[in-house]
């Protein structure tokens, strides 16, 4: 879990709240995909530049573009990163 405390506007003043998000359920036995679902939607429709790098390689591209095809790909499939979505997904909601 992480801890993120940001500046909130209400009742016209600005106070500072904490909020959570939870990043992985510890009891899911999840395998990921190291982004080639992400990459390969990424590449249909940005353009992705590709270079050879010693036994490796490297990809260059702009960073607002992946951000919105990334957030598109999100939206439609939100376990997009994984190679195949969770079976038991438990889901916390937070008290009020």
């Amino acid at each position: 879990m992480k801890e993120f405390e940001h500046p909130v506007v209400g009742n016209g003043s600005v106070v500072r709240d904490v909020f959570y998000l939870y990043v992985i359920y510890r009891d899911i036995n999840i395998r990921r995909d190291r982004n080639i679902r992400i990459f390969s939607h990424f590449s249909d429709h940005y353009r992705l530049h590709q270079r050879a790098l010693g036994l490796s390689g490297i990809q260059a591209f702009l960073m607002r573009e992946f951000i919105d095809a990334t957030t598109t790909l999100m939206k439609e499939d939100i376990y997009a990163w994984l190679a195949e979505a969770p079976i038991n997904v438990l889901i916390e909601t937070s008290k009020v």
